[in-house]
C-alpha cells in the first residue's frame, strides 16, 4: 500500500510567506504617504528654545551653529557645492586700455609705502583722501599682518583678500608690501582703475602680484545690478538682485570660489567692503573661515539702516558677530570707525581707559555685540558719514601689531584723557597733504 505525501503544510507555509510581504509592503507604503519629502530640520534642536539663552530670538550659545534663518534658507555657503568640482573658478578680469581713458594720476604715501593710482575726475580726489584719513587704521592692520605673516613663513608670500576693493587703494598698498593680492570689484569701471594703476603706475612687481575679478560677491551665485555708480565714482555703490542676467549686470560669486584649490597659503588679510550686504557675503566665506586659514578678517558693519535695502535684520547682525568667535573662534573687536565714539561713550571708565591703550574693543559678550548695533541704529540717517564699524576678526590675539598701536593708527581724538596726540590734517607748500603720523601724505601727480 502506497501512502501519499499532504501537500498542505507546503500550501500553508507558502501562504504565510505571502501574507508576511504583504503585510512589510503595506506597512512601508503607510510609513511612507505619512512622511514629507522635504524634510526641515528641527529648528528649536539647532537653535534652541528662544526662552533660553538666545539674543533677540537668535541663538548665542557656543554649540549653536546657526540661526533659525540659515536653517530655513539654502543660501547659506555651506550647502553649496565646492568649487573646484562643479563650478568653474571666476575669470580674471579682462583689461583693455582704450586710448579716450582720460585718468587723473595720483600718489600717496601711506606708512611709508608711496602707492601711485588714478581717478577719473579731479572732483573724486577728495572722496579717496576722506577715505585714507577715515581709514588709516585698517591700512596699520593690513601692513601689520603682512609682515606678520613674512615673519611666520619668510619662504612664501603672504596673500591678501580684497573683497570690493573701489580704486584698489588697499589691493595696491599690500602689493606694494609684497603679498600677491585677490581684488574682487564688481564695477567695472573700477576694476579698469585697480588694472592700470597696477600696470602703468607701480611697476612690473605690483602689476604681478594684484589679480583683478570683476564679480560682486553674495553667499548665493546670480547676477545683479549696481546702482549708484554715476556717484562718487562709484564710491558707495549698492547691490540691486534681478530674476534673470541682462546686459550690464555682474555675476555674483561666493568668496571661497576665489580662492583656488590649489592655493594652500594660509589669507594673512581679508577685507570685506560690500556697502551694505556684508551679512549675505560673510557667510560665503564659512568654509574658509573655518579652516582656519582666515588670519585676519575686517569688515565694514553696518549701520544697520543699510542692512534694509540687502533684506536683512539686527539680530542677523548680532549672530554674524556671535558665529565669529563661537563656531570659528575669530577674537572679534571693533577698530576706530565712524561708530567708536558713540560706543566708547556708553562704557564705563576702566572699559574707556582700555578702549584707548589698546585702540580696539573685544566684542566678547552677546550684550556687547547688542549695544553696538543699537548704537549704529540710534546715529541720526543722512547727517554726515554712514555710522558703520569696522570690525576686526583675529586669529592672533596675542600678536603685537605696532604700526596699528602707533599713534598712526588713530584717525581721530575722541578723548584727550586717553588720547593725548591728536593726530593734524595739514597742507606743505608744495601741494601734498600730510595726515599728521610718519609717512601718511597724499599729493597730485
Amino acid at each position: 500500500m502506497v501512502t501519499k505525501k499532504s501537500n498542505k503544510p507546503l500550501i500553508v507555509s507558502i501562504n504565510s510567506l505571502f501574507l508576511g510581504v504583504v503585510t512589510f509592503v503595506c506597512c512601508y507604503l503607510i510609513l511612507l504617504s505619512s512622511t514629507p519629502l522635504n524634510v526641515k530640520p528641527d529648528l528649536e534642536a539647532l537653535v534652541g528654545n528662544p526662552g533660553s539663552g538666545n539674543v533677540n530670538g537668535v541663538a548665542t550659545s557656543p554649540s549653536v551653529g546657526r540661526s533659525v534663518r540659515r536653517a530655513e534658507e539654502q543660501s547659506d555657503f555651506d550647502a553649496l557645492p565646492d568649487t573646484s568640482s562643479t563650478i568653474d573658478p571666476p575669470k580674471r578680469h579682462a583689461f583693455t586700455k582704450s586710448d579716450d581713458m582720460k585718468l587723473i594720476d595720483q600718489t600717496i604715501y601711506m606708512h611709508g609705502e608711496r602707492l601711485n593710482f588714478v581717478v577719473r575726475e579731479e572732483a573724486h580726489i577728495g572722496l579717496i583722501k576722506a577715505h585714507v584719513f577715515r581709514e588709516t587704521a585698517a591700512y596699520a592692520l593690513l601692513k601689520d599682518a603682512v609682515e606678520q605673516a613674512r615673519r611666520q613663513k619668510p619662504e612664501e608670500r603672504p596673500l591678501v583678500v580684497d573683497i570690493g576693493s573701489n580704486h584698489g587703494l588697499f589691493a595696491l598698498f599690500a602689493a606694494r608690501l609684497g603679498a600677491d593680492v585677490i581684488a574682487v570689484e564688481p564695477q567695472v569701471e573700477l576694476a579698469d582703475l585697480i588694472e592700470h594703476s597696477a600696470r602703468t603706475l607701480n611697476g612690473n612687481d605690483v602689476a604681478e602680484r594684484i589679480k583683478v575679478y570683476n564679480y560682486a560677491v553674495l553667499s548665493t551665485r546670480e547676477f545683479v545690478s549696481m546702482e549708484g555708480q554715476e556717484e562718487g565714482e562709484g564710491a558707495a555703490a549698492n547691490v540691486v538682485r534681478g530674476d534673470t542676467a541682462k546686459p550690464g549686470m555682474v555675476e555674483t560669486r561666493p568668496i571661497s570660489d576665489f580662492i583656488s584649490p590649489d592655493e594652500n597659503r594660509d589669507i594673512a588679510f581679508h577685507k570685506i567692503d560690500v556697502e551694505g550686504f556684508e551679512l549675505h557675503a560673510i557667510p560665503s566665506a564659512n568654509k574658509l573661515f573655518a579652516s582656519r586659514r582666515a588670519r585676519n578678517v575686517l569688515i565694514e558693519y553696518g549701520p544697520p539702516n543699510r542692512w534694509k535695502v540687502a533684506k536683512n535684520t539686527p539680530a542677523q547682525g548680532v549672530q554674524i558677530l556671535a558665529d565669529a568667535k563661537e563656531r570659528f573662534g575669530f577674537s572679534v573687536r571693533l577698530i576706530d570707525s565712524e561708530v567708536w565714539d558713540k560706543y566708547v561713550n556708553k562704557l564705563d571708565e576702566g572699559a574707556k581707559n582700555a578702549a584707548g591703550q589698546n585702540r580696539m574693543i573685544p566684542l566678547e559678550t552677546a550684550k556687547m555685540r547688542e549695544d553696538l548695533i543699537q548704537t549704529m541704529d540710534g546715529c541720526p540717517e543722512g547727517k554726515g558719514l554712514p555710522c558703520e564699524g569696522y570690525i576686526w576678526y583675529t586669529m592672533e590675539p596675542g600678536e603685537q601689531f605696532s604700526t596699528f598701536m602707533s599713534d598712526c593708527g588713530l584717525n581721530k581724538q575722541y578723548d584727550k584723557r586717553l588720547l593725548p596726540k591728536k593726530r593734524k590734517l595739514r597742507r606743505t607748500p608744495d601741494g601734498i597733504v600730510s595726515m599728521g603720523c610718519e609717512g601718511t601724505e597724499m599729493k597730485g601727480g
